[in-house]
C-alpha cells in the first residue's frame, strides 16, 4: 500500500471517530446563559379606529308648574366675594351624567326659545333675551352635577327704578328642552373638529356617527 493511500486511511479512520462520538449519548444540559440586552423598540403602528362613545340624547317638556321655586343661580365675583340670582328651578335626573362625565366629558344643553315661530329651533344655554322694557333679561341657565342637570330661570335687572315680574308667581311659558351628553372621546372629537357647540343640529349630526345609547321623548 502507498503512503497516500495509507495516510487517507488514517483520515478517514479519525473522520470515523469523530462521528462516533458526535452520535453518542448527549450529556446534560449546561446552565442557562445571561439574558441579552433589550433591543431597540420598533416603530410605532397604525391607529386603530375609533371605538364606540357614549352618546345621549334626551328631549323633554317643561310647564310653568314644573318650574319650583326657589333655588340659588351665583358666580364666585372675586376671591370669597359672589353674586346670585334667585330662581325657579326644574331638576331633572340624567343617569349618564357620570363621574367621568363630569370630569373629562361635556354636557350639552339647548331648548326651544319660540314654538310657535319654530319647532325645531335649538338654542344653547344659557340664554339671556332682553324684555321689550329694555329693564330687565329673562335667563335660562343650568347646572350639572353626578346624575342631575337643574333648569333655572331668572330675571336680571338692568333698572333698578323698574320692577321685574314676581318670579314665584310667573307664568313660564312651556318650553321644550335638550340633554346632550358625550364622553370625554366626543368631546375632544368635537374640539378638534370645530364643531360649533352653539348649533344643535351641527353638534348632533357630528355625534350621529357613535353609538347612542338611550333617547327619551
Amino acid at each position: 500500500m502507498s503512503k497516500f493511500h495509507a495516510l487517507g486511511m488514517v483520515v478517514l479512520a479519525g473522520g470515523l471517530i469523530a462521528v462516533a462520538a458526535a452520535c453518542g449519548s448527549s450529556g446534560a444540559a449546561g446552565a442557562t446563559g445571561p439574558q441579552g440586552t433589550t433591543g431597540p423598540q420598533g416603530p410605532t403602528g397604525p391607529q386603530g379606529p375609533q371605538g364606540n362613545a357614549n352618546v345621549l340624547v334626551d328631549t323633554f317638556t317643561v310647564t310653568n308648574t314644573q318650574w319650583l321655586y326657589n333655588s340659588q343661580y351665583s358666580l364666585e365675583t372675586s376671591p370669597g366675594s359672589y353674586t346670585e340670582y334667585f330662581t325657579r328651578y326644574y331638576d331633572v335626573t340624567d343617569s349618564a351624567i357620570t363621574a367621568e362625565i363630569l370630569a373629562t366629558g361635556m354636557v350639552l344643553v339647548y331648548f326651544n326659545p319660540n314654538l310657535i315661530v319654530s319647532a325645531t329651533q335649538w338654542t344653547p344655554l344659557p340664554y339671556e333675551f332682553l324684555d321689550g322694557s329694555e329693564s330687565f333679561t329673562y335667563n335660562y341657565a343650568f347646572e350639572t352635577s353626578l346624575d342631575q342637570v337643574q333648569l333655572e330661570f331668572f330675571f336680571g335687572t338692568l333698572n333698578n327704578g323698574t320692577p321685574t315680574p314676581v318670579l314665584s308667581t310667573y307664568d313660564i311659558p312651556t318650553f321644550q328642552f335638550k340633554i346632550v351628553t358625550v364622553s370625554g372621546t366626543v368631546a375632544q372629537s368635537l374640539k378638534v373638529a370645530h364643531v360649533d357647540l352653539g348649533n344643535a343640529d351641527a353638534v348632533l349630526r357630528f355625534v350621529s356617527r357613535f353609538r347612542a345609547i338611550g333617547s327619551r321623548a
